[in-house]
């Protein structure tokens, strides 16, 4: 029965492009605009950025719906943060928020 479901799940699947790259800041509209538009050229179904260092309250800078479904963590400072974006064609949701 293992072996069944495994063949299910391999027939499935489909293949996805993934991304993930270490920003280093994504503070200035600049480097925002030359990431974005490279990225929304590769087209991956899903993009990770992380040490973006974009404060909570400027989340909005980070809306890009050609790259998917934007989820965050975000500090309140200028520091780490992680961005994630999932193409519309994933379903995915969000299961947990914490407050900080």
């Amino acid at each position: 029965q293992l072996e069944q479901l495994i063949q299910h799940i391999k027939f499935n699947m489909e293949e996805r492009k993934l991304i993930t790259l270490n920003i280093n800041g994504l503070n200035t509209a600049t480097k925002r605009r030359k990431i974005f538009h490279r990225l929304g050229k590769l087209q991956y179904d899903i993009v990770c950025l992380q040490e973006v260092h974009i404060k909570k309250q400027h989340e909005y800078l980070l809306k890009q719906p050609k790259l998917g479904k934007l989820f965050t963590t975000l500090a309140q400072t200028k520091k780490r943060g992680v961005v994630l974006y999932i193409r519309d064609t994933i379903i995915a949701d969000q299961i947990y928020s914490d407050d900080d």
